[in-house]
């Protein structure tokens, strides 16, 4: 249902009267404890594509993304970097995916907090080099990162079929002739 209304327009005149700029992220990863029941109401590839057609600012997005695909040896990944991802309790992860090695905001001092983001930040960029993604053509194009591969598979470096399988089709389904 949540496809349907974001075709028709709806969640786009939610976001003009809040004067905001709305991003659609089609895929659906398990919840962070790892239950993957979540996973059978992810869109199906043809969705995804389908909806993805339907919106001219996607299209070119994905067009120039497609155009400037490089082989680039590492993912962009601002974990630790960029991001910050603090939860009730009080302990700080690199991103709001990746919750499986925390710090307590409250009680480290800052040198603490960003040697901790540093290291987790050199860590995930670990999994990725060493995971079969980090040789694929298609990485720049693939929205595969650590986190999102431990909910998927509990394995930070794994590849996501589901994931691979979308880039494969972005690519065939943007691509300027």
């Amino acid at each position: 249902e949540t496809i349907p209304a974001a075709l028709e327009g709806k969640f786009d005149d939610i976001a003009r009267v809040y004067k905001k700029e709305i991003m659609y992220d089609a895929i659906i990863f398990p919840q962070k404890d790892l239950m993957r029941g979540k996973l059978s109401q992810r869109a199906s590839i043809d969705d995804i594509i389908n909806f993805e057609h339907s919106n001219p600012e996607t299209v070119s997005f994905w067009r120039k993304s497609i155009s400037n695909m490089t082989s680039q040896a590492c993912i962009k990944c601002g974990g630790g970097i960029n991001s910050l991802s603090i939860d009730a309790g009080g302990y700080a992860s690199i991103c709001s995916l990746y919750v499986e090695d925390k710090i307590s905001f409250l009680s480290n001092d800052e040198k603490t907090i960003r040697k901790y983001l540093k290291d987790s930040h050199n860590k995930m960029q670990s999994y990725y080099i060493n995971s079969k993604c980090s040789t694929c053509d298609q990485k720049s194009i693939c929205r595969w990162c650590a986190a999102y591969a431990n909910l998927e598979h509990g394995n930070s470096s794994e590849p996501i079929d589901f994931m691979c399988e979308l880039a494969q089709r972005r690519i065939s389904a943007f691509t300027e002739v």
